[in-house]
């Protein structure tokens, strides 16, 4: 296993479960709730799944890519080193 911390979860599910929402505080009655990581990887007796935790340079880097497209730039012109727009 890679070092950092990790958050897992008991689930059958296979390799096609990747990139699946791992929901916090979800609300069944508004369908609302935290997005806090994403399935990226099981083990091979696909017994459990794992995620890497969401912490704040996710939230930074999804308010980057939102104003990015609300000043016409598009996610095929990004590139590294980008300044934030204003």
């Amino acid at each position: 296993m890679p070092a950092g911390r990790r958050l897992r979860m008991a689930c059958p599910l296979t390799t096609g479960a990747s990139g699946g929402p791992w929901l916090e505080e979800f609300d069944p009655a508004t369908g609302c709730g935290y997005i806090d990581g994403v399935t990226t990887n099981t083990d091979l007796a696909n017994t459990t799944l794992w995620s890497p935790p969401f912490d704040d340079g996710v939230w930074v880097l999804y308010r980057f890519a939102d104003r990015l497209q609300g000043h016409g730039v598009q996610p095929e012109t990004w590139r590294a080193g980008v300044t934030e727009p204003t």
